[in-house]
């Protein structure tokens, strides 16, 4: 039979009953800092708080003993409503707030396993995903932490930072997670850092990129919490000291130009994702020797972007095959949109998703991303500064470090197919930026 320590109990029990730590602490009239210790067995209840618990969580009268001699360090735990809580350790659940793909996850068998090995080594305490609009950052950090769920004794926790766009609010909505109020003499910080202290979790920070002033405050929490870990995704560097930075890549992609055949092309990952999505658009869907060029042709067209290949399947409900690859050569960022009524707004459209990062530039730095779109096939430095008029490179590196430029192994920048043509309709439509 599996044991259980007082704080253990305490905790599970109380989240049956569907308790705040807050609420239960302001039902026994002590701080909410005193009742994560007991929780978290850092302290013994006294004699009258373990006597105010047993009222508070209803524990009958014939059980009361017992009950404070189990708080105060002996005894067996009482048994409630038929119920042993003995054998109710908290950790027989997994402990996370995860959000439940509704979709699979494709292969990316080799990022997933690089990403779980780095968040295993004991230097590593942050680790951001970084890369561009709809590369996948979101799913891979849930898979990773899914996979790690037994790794981490306290669990996986889960902080959207999409909806945030004030750095003040970070540290609060991780509180939040925790059933930390903002509330009480002690500053919030105080209570979360005490709150985390020994505890073993992975927090997984998703968007971090809109609050990046927020990233010493992530620092000094790691610091104050030695058991912690992050993985952070985001479309640039959070750049603290001690971060370890992950580069997320677009899916495999057949060569262009090679001709392969149906077994070859089932291989890629871009292929994988969009047969997948499109069997859940058009039942029995299926690679097959009529299809598989023209499928392979849209996925080099998309540059094996997981969103992008995701909201194009979508368009089968419309278009057959041969019609959207012509869509796709027309007006790309027109024909991908998707309207799914719980995406978020900027996951609908691909060009929501870039929009989501041009805003988050500065109107010198769109000016030189927007010019930055005429150029097929990438550019020299010489020749980004000489058409954008650039004293240096430091905006071009600048560009890159949010994900939305890269250069190649031949010194050329480059950018997505998708995001060039997002630069182009907003070089057309800006033509009078100023880029000092």
């Amino acid at each position: 039979m599996q044991t259980v320590t007082f704080g253990e109990w305490l905790k599970a029990y109380r989240k049956a009953l569907d308790l705040t730590r807050a609420q239960l602490a302001d039902q026994i009239g002590c701080a909410e800092i005193t009742l994560g210790k007991i929780e978290r067995d850092q302290r013994r209840p006294s004699k009258q708080i373990a006597e105010l618990l047993a009222g508070a969580l209803g524990v009958p009268e014939s059980e009361r003993e017992l009950f404070v001699q189990f708080a105060r360090g002996s005894g067996e735990p009482p048994v409630i409503d038929g119920s042993n809580p003995r054998t109710q350790s908290s950790t027989s659940q997994p402990l996370t707030n995860l959000p439940a793909p509704l979709t699979s996850f494709i292969d990316r068998t080799r990022e997933l396993a690089e990403v779980c090995e780095k968040l295993l080594r004991p230097d590593v305490r942050l680790l951001t995903l970084v890369g561009p609009p709809g590369i996948g950052k979101t799913r891979l950090s849930i898979q990773a932490g899914q996979t790690l769920l037994d790794k981490f004794a306290d669990g996986v926790w889960f902080i959207a930072l999409a909806p945030i766009t004030d750095p003040m609010l970070v540290l609060p909505a991780i509180a939040h997670t925790f059933d930390i109020a903002d509330a009480g003499a002690t500053p919030l910080v105080a209570r979360l850092q005490d709150h985390l202290r020994l505890m073993q979790v992975l927090l997984v920070l998703d968007n971090f990129e809109q609050v990046l002033e927020a990233a010493p405050y992530i620092s000094d929490l790691l610091k104050a919490c030695p058991k912690v870990k992050t993985i952070a995704t985001s479309r640039e560097l959070l750049r603290v000291y001690g971060e370890h930075g992950y580069p997320m890549p677009a899916l495999s992609l057949p060569p262009r130009d090679q001709k392969k055949t149906i077994e070859q092309l089932a291989q890629f990952d871009a292929i994988k994702l969009f047969v997948a999505r499109a069997e859940a658009v058009q039942p029995g869907f299926a690679l097959t020797a009529d299809n598989a060029q023209a499928v392979g042709a849209i996925c080099l067209r998309l540059d094996g972007v997981p969103l992008a290949i995701e909201l194009a399947t979508a368009q089968l409900r419309h278009f057959t095959l041969p019609k959207l690859h012509d869509a796709l050569n027309e007006a790309p960022l027109q024909s991908l949109a998707n309207s799914v009524r719980d995406m978020e707004p900027r996951q609908r459209t691909l060009r929501n998703s870039i929009q989501w990062s041009y805003d988050l530039l500065s109107v010198a730095e769109r000016a030189v991303f927007n010019r930055l779109g005429v150029f097929v096939g990438g550019c020299t430095s010489a020749a980004a500064l000489a058409v954008c008029e650039l004293p240096d490179d430091a905006t071009l590196h600048a560009l890159a470090d949010r994900s939305l430029l890269k250069r190649d192994a031949n010194e050329r920048w480059t950018m997505l197919e998708m995001i060039r043509e997002f630069a182009l309709d907003a070089l057309a439509q800006s033509s009078g930026d100023k880029l000092e």
